[in-house]
């Protein structure tokens, strides 16, 4: 979803800063935002949006992209109860993550992504960055570490068997 609350132009915005004309920010959806992402693509030509594309597109892309990022800022009171699904489904892809640390994420979480130092538009872009001057094999071991916490801890098995215990307690 391409909404401005959840944070995808202070994306566009971190991406612009980036100097680099080797790197690309693909962003897919559909939302409030659609016309202002056109409209800074039309300025940065390394902006690419394709709209709203399949899940199979969007797993395809996801496997060529280097980093996958989840702009979702901390705004709003559902941000404590709300568990961003693209989170799982980013660290499953086994590419690096960026996200903004959020009260719905448990701690757990963090090791295996980027985040920024806080939630400015500066701190995204110096994230970015950093993630894209690290060793190749250092950001490969990272986005591995947190696929195989995804597929060991988090997946149905491990997650029924937990909501049986907690069931059982009572």
């Amino acid at each position: 979803t391409l909404r401005k609350m959840f944070g995808v132009m202070n994306l566009v915005r971190a991406f612009q800063k980036i100097k680099d004309n080797d790197v690309e920010l693909w962003i897919c959806g559909s939302g409030d935002s659609e016309n202002a992402i056109i409209d800074a693509a039309n300025i940065d030509t390394r902006i690419k949006f394709f709209g709203l594309v399949d899940s199979q597109t969007a797993l395809k892309m996801q496997r060529q992209a280097t980093i996958l990022v989840n702009p979702r800022t901390s705004d709003g009171e559902y941000t404590k109860y709300s568990f961003p699904s693209k989170t799982m489904e980013y660290l499953l892809s086994g590419k690096s993550v960026i996200i903004n640390r959020l009260p719905g994420i448990p701690e757990e979480y963090y090791q295996y992504v980027y985040i920024p130092n806080n939630e400015s538009v500066e701190a995204m872009t110096l994230c970015i960055s950093k993630v894209l001057s690290e060793e190749v094999d250092d950001r490969e071991q990272k986005a591995q570490s947190g696929r195989n916490f995804i597929l060991s801890q988090k997946n149905s098995r491990v997650q029924t068997r937990r909501i049986l215990e907690l069931i059982a307690k009572y």
